[in-house]
């Protein structure tokens, strides 16, 4: 760590170090081997409802959520725009329980709190160019 720190200071890079104990570390390493998906929630607009009853979904199927993300801007309330739509991406990690129960459970959610899903394993083939065609 020695040569590290001389080799910052070198460089006028600032560099910081925090030990971590053995039981830490086996706690990060066995995080890394759990599949990762996305979660993604399209509608008309999200209500905190809406997106609770994903997060019951997601939650019963024993999957950890990373992050939640705003993919669509900020709507102003004094001048209102006609036909937005609201979109949420939740990052999950672990393995679904009951993949088809999920299905089934976020269809139902799709035709009583009129929000659409999409859910899929987060690795290199979801980055790449795709074409999605909703019927709305």
């Amino acid at each position: 760590m020695k040569n590290l720190l001389f080799k910052a200071t070198e460089l006028g890079v600032n560099i910081e170090f925090e030990p971590i104990g053995d039981e830490a570390y086996e706690k990060w390493v066995g995080r890394q081997g759990k599949n990762r998906y996305i979660l993604t929630i399209i509608g008309r607009g999200l209500s905190a409802s809406q997106i609770a009853a994903a997060t019951d979904v997601v939650t019963r199927q024993e999957l950890n959520i990373d992050a939640i993300r705003r993919l669509t801007g900020r709507q102003s309330i004094v001048h209102p725009q006609k036909n937005v739509r609201a979109c949420v991406e939740f990052s999950l990690r672990g393995n679904p329980r009951d993949r088809e129960e999920m299905q089934r459970e976020l269809m139902r959610l799709s035709q009583e709190m009129e929000m659409d899903f999409s859910f899929q394993k987060d690795d290199m083939y979801r980055r790449m160019r795709r074409l999605i065609c909703f019927d709305m």
